[in-house]
């Protein structure tokens, strides 16, 4: 390509905005892909599709593991606190 199309159009203005939204498209791809391979709710094969009513003991387990993934568990086993040190030297730390 040629100087004229990078000074036009390339600019180091952007690039903040161009990571932004690698991101965020790279997070969205994520979950979809998250929910459309592991979802309880979405059936892909026929066999699970013919199924209807999901009312067996597998499709509660798997919609357990599924809510309760590993940044969900490490999310209720800390403090929900941004600084718990600063806030316990502070205020006390039950904020």
């Amino acid at each position: 390509m040629s100087a004229a199309f990078y000074k036009t159009w390339v600019r180091p203005e952007v690039y903040p905005l161009v990571g932004t939204m690698v991101v965020a498209v790279g997070l969205c791809g994520f979950q979809i892909t998250r929910s459309f391979m592991s979802n309880p709710d979405v059936r892909v094969s026929k066999a699970d599709r013919s199924v209807g009513v999901l009312e067996e003991e597998r499709f509660f387990k798997e919609g357990e593991s599924f809510f309760n993934h590993r940044v969900r568990r490490f999310a209720h086993s800390t403090k929900a606190s941004l600084y718990p040190s600063i806030n316990e030297k502070l205020g006390g730390g039950n904020y």
